[in-house]
């Protein structure tokens, strides 16, 4: 129960790293849209709201996934740029009460949203590092108390290390990708 809230506030901290984006941008009136209203602070509040339950379901798919802060960092990278396809270039658009249009995955719409690229990535770094944080110091996985734990632990050390760099690797490629096929 504890870890859900480590990803509510997780969630909130990376919301408030990706409101900067917002604003620069002008994005949050888009947001508030999805609620029927046109006003920023709305758009701020739901922004929040969403941002804290993707923390949560961070929280939910990678607790025990991160043995240091490095590692955090890269599954939370990796969550937000997941959130970046499925969020802004699928479901913002296909909301009826927003658009009620078709996913927006063209080269044109990909290089409208870069900002939004580099938001959710932003997102997904504060999300990670502040979930692996607060994660650390109630229970630490990798520290264990008996013999048996300790091998499973070391199993998911291991684990963690073979699969992880290669993931984090392709989603820098293709991150860094992007912008040269869309432009």
């Amino acid at each position: 129960m504890i870890s859900i809230w480590h990803g509510v506030l997780a969630g909130l901290a990376g919301g408030a790293i990706f409101t900067g984006v917002m604003v620069a941008v002008g994005f949050l009136p888009v947001v508030a849209a999805l609620v029927g209203s046109e006003s920023a602070v709305v758009g701020l509040v739901i922004h929040l709201l969403i941002s804290q339950v993707i923390g949560v379901t961070y929280a939910i798919f990678f607790r025990r996934r991160s043995f240091d802060p490095a590692s955090g960092i890269g599954w939370g990278v990796s969550y937000g740029f997941l959130w970046w396809f499925l969020g802004n270039l699928t479901l913002l658009p296909v909301l009826p009460v927003l658009l009620g249009a078709a996913p927006r995955w063209s080269d044109a719409a990909l290089a409208l949203s870069f900002p939004s690229l580099v938001g959710h990535l932003a997102y997904g770094a504060v999300l990670g590092l502040v979930y692996q944080r607060l994660e650390e110091r109630v229970s630490p996985w990798h520290l264990t108390r008996s013999e048996a734990t300790a091998a499973r632990a070391a199993a998911r050390h291991e684990q963690t290390l073979s699969a992880a760099p290669a993931l984090w690797s392709l989603l820098t490629c293709v991150a860094l990708l992007i912008p040269v096929l869309v432009s």
